[in-house]
């Protein structure tokens, strides 16, 4: 976890640099990815959990929807200006990357919640696809996993 910490914290300022647009290709990108492994993933799922494949299936599809609406993330990084919200004073809200951050999600929605979790966060994950239970390829003993894949450019 601290290799993986300090490679997110290495990347975060050409990540923090990087347009919306060129994210959101990105968004594209893993959705492409999920899309064109669900069967793998899925098989990988029932393996490591015991899911039928069907609900594994449904678990990674449910997660697609989310890196499906990050896919439009130039309209949801849109900020907000409020005008004369109190005497002489306006407030402006940017959103932007703020830094390295982590989730810890249940074992029983291993594609699930990641994708709610990651691309949700306005586009400030870098999406590698991984053992669903080390989130790594690089490290993982688990048994079967998905073919390595070089890293998605930015």
């Amino acid at each position: 976890m601290e290799a993986a910490v300090a490679a997110a914290k290495a990347a975060f300022p050409a990540w923090s640099n990087t347009s919306v647009s060129v994210r959101s290709r990105i968004m594209f990108k893993l959705q492409e990815l999920i899309r064109e492994h669900t069967d793998e993933m899925a098989d990988i799922i029932t393996v490591e959990l015991g899911k039928v494949t069907a609900d594994a299936k449904g678990d990674i599809f449910r997660g697609l929807e989310i890196v499906e609406q990050s896919c439009a993330m130039g309209q949801t990084m849109l900020g907000d200006t409020l005008s004369n919200v109190s005497a002489n004073m306006d407030t402006v809200m940017i959103r932007q990357p703020l830094g390295v951050c982590g989730g810890i999600t249940p074992f029983n929605f291993p594609a699930m919640i990641p994708l709610w979790m990651f691309p949700g966060k306005r586009g400030n994950f870098t999406p590698r696809p991984s053992c669903v239970r080390c989130h790594s390829l690089d490290t993982c003993r688990c048994g079967p996993q998905l073919p390595s894949r070089p890293a998605i450019p930015l």
